[in-house]
């Protein structure tokens, strides 16, 4: 049983959240002339803005993970939807962990059943358009998608030549035993127009048979009245 895969992309499409990449870099404001400055107002405003500036950060990502996981749960359901009895189980994913700590999909796939419908090309016509529409269902299909697509398209092309030379030799075989069957009918008007000029040949002589006879009498009659 050939098998095909359906999918969303799988590579995650946002890096790991690194904390340490949010935080602002300290200003070293020890001067050169002085060991020790106090800290001036400016400063503290700043420092208290790095955990605000982190939120914003992770709330983006966070956002943009859950409309990835909405887009791709979404795709394979058209699939799986299309592909009805020639889906070969549910979908599968691919997570990445957010920074609220959640799980979110950011790829996935499902498989399904692309074989030939052996000895019944209609059939292999039917489930390659089926193919076809699963691979295809979703708003924006993958590479992937329509790879598979295009191997649906070539099954039914093949299933097509099949049935069209199924047809020819259903023909030829039909041809083939009306030429019998006419080759049978002549024969049989032959032998029939000969069965009739016999009987006519037959009646004739009999005929011709009871005139001689009749003729004979005829003559004999005359030769005693003689």
């Amino acid at each position: 049983m050939a098998i095909a895969t359906i999918s969303s992309s799988t590579t995650p499409l946002f890096p790991a959240l690194s904390l340490n990449n949010l935080k602002n870099t300290p200003v070293d404001d020890t001067d050169a002339n002085t060991s020790t400055r106090p800290q001036t107002t400016p400063q503290q405003p700043a420092q208290q803005a790095a955990p605000e500036q982190q939120t914003q950060a992770e709330q983006k990502l966070i956002n943009e993970l859950s409309a990835r996981d909405l887009e791709v749960r979404t795709h394979e359901a058209a699939h799986l939807s299309a592909a009805g009895i020639y889906a070969k189980g549910g979908p599968s994913f691919s997570f990445q962990r957010g920074p609220d700590g959640k799980q979110y999909a950011v790829g996935g796939e499902v498989n399904i059943d692309t074989s030939p419908i052996p000895g019944d090309p209609e059939a292999t016509i039917r489930k390659a358009q089926t193919l076809q529409r699963a691979a295809l269902a979703p708003a924006e299909p993958s590479s992937q998608d329509r790879s598979v697509a295009a191997s649906a398209t070539q099954l039914e092309l093949q299933a097509r030549t099949e049935q069209t030379q199924a047809r020819e030799n259903d023909q030829d075989n039909n041809e083939e035993t009306t030429a019998d069957s006419a080759s049978v009918d002549a024969s049989s008007t032959d032998n029939e127009n000969q069965n009739e000029t016999d009987t006519i040949s037959a009646s004739a002589q009999k005929a011709i048979e009871r005139f001689q006879r009749n003729q004979n009498i005829t003559e004999t009659q005359f030769d005693e009245l003689a």
